[in-house]
């Protein structure tokens, strides 16, 4: 027997349920706002389900992505990560191939999907029905940056949470621009990016 209910506010669940041994650990988030599912499990536990987004150009995904995915999806029930599709900025590979990049590079994370999206992140988040935003930072000048983009998504979407993850330091200054640029000049990435990524460099720059 599976049922799902949807609320819309954590304050919803923790009244129309009522049970008392779930109000202390549901309190200090209650006031949060996120919109979760609940689903009746067979052994009759009654259990939340959050699905969060990771949004990005991946171009190409990176070792730092996929440190930032590997901490997300330890957080949430489930993570997807969504290539962005902007027609105004050249991308060194097509929408398509950054999806399978992607997809083979995360493939040993089980509650990791990957999708994509173009126009406006709020929407497409309430399309998913996810309330959650993750955005890694790797120094100062990112946080500055993603600070202004979380107070711009909250003005258009109140009920969307942005969620920071800090890198780890050996990833700190890995960007996905700083993968192309120094591969153009022949540099080594194996430290850098999945063997995944690496094939599909070599095929684009060296075959090409």
């Amino acid at each position: 027997m599976k049922l799902c209910l949807k609320f819309s506010e954590w304050r919803l669940v923790y009244y129309s349920l009522n049970i008392k041994k779930y109000r202390a650990q549901y309190a200090i988030i209650a006031y949060a706002k996120i919109e979760a599912r609940w689903s009746w499990r067979e052994e009759g536990f009654l259990v939340r389900h959050i699905r969060a987004v990771y949004p990005g150009s991946f171009d190409p995904i990176t070792n730092g992505h996929i440190y930032i995915a590997e901490r997300a999806a330890a957080v949430f029930d489930e993570l997807e990560v969504s290539v962005l599709i902007n027609p105004q900025k050249q991308s060194t590979f097509a929408m398509k191939e950054r999806c399978e990049m992607a997809e083979e590079a995360l493939a040993h994370i089980p509650n990791v999907t990957v999708n994509h999206f173009d126009g406006l992140l709020v929407d497409y988040m309430k399309q998913r029905e996810a309330r959650v935003i993750i955005r890694g930072l790797r120094a100062m000048s990112d946080f500055e940056y993603e600070f202004q983009t979380a107070l711009m998504n909250r003005q258009l979407a109140p009920d969307i949470e942005t969620f920071f993850i800090v890198t780890d330091a050996q990833y700190s200054y890995i960007s996905s621009n700083a993968v192309r640029d120094v591969y153009r000049f022949g540099a080594a990435v194996p430290d850098m990016v999945p063997p995944i990524v690496e094939r599909r460099l070599i095929e684009k720059f060296q075959n090409s």
